[in-house]
């Protein structure tokens, strides 16, 4: 289309790199509530940015947790994927990340920020045993 050819002209001009790219791109699809691309865009290749940008524009944009979750169930790093559970805050599943990780200072952080006495309560227990 004469929108990618012009984006081509301007990627080269600029000496745009590809990561910039990826996270232009990525904004973009969110600001534009475009989600069928940002998924595409996901899918295509390997993304060169990893896929917490993925998630957090989802986040940032208040998107369903099922949404979200597609990105976050591509990262392989606990810690990345632990952070973007506290940024949804899904708590049951932030801890679940700091228990496997055995990180008390993560787990102590849920204690403190959740408001669910059931898994406060897990949460603490889950503390003594480490």
């Amino acid at each position: 289309s004469l929108w990618d050819r012009e984006a081509v002209k301007l990627v080269k001009k600029f000496k745009v790199s590809e990561k910039s790219l990826w996270h232009i791109k990525i904004a973009t699809y969110g600001r534009m509530s475009a989600w069928a691309h940002l998924s595409r865009l996901a899918n295509e290749r390997k993304s060169p940015v990893g896929y917490a940008p993925f998630a957090r524009v989802c986040i940032k944009c208040k998107q369903p947790a099922s949404e979200i979750e597609r990105y976050i169930d591509k990262i392989g790093s606990l810690e990345e994927k632990f952070d973007l559970f506290v940024d949804m805050k899904d708590w049951r599943k932030a801890a679940d990340c700091a228990r496997t990780l055995r990180d008390g200072e993560r787990l102590t952080a849920i204690y403190n920020q959740c408001r669910d006495p059931t898994l406060q309560r897990q949460v603490k227990d889950l503390l003594t045993k480490l």
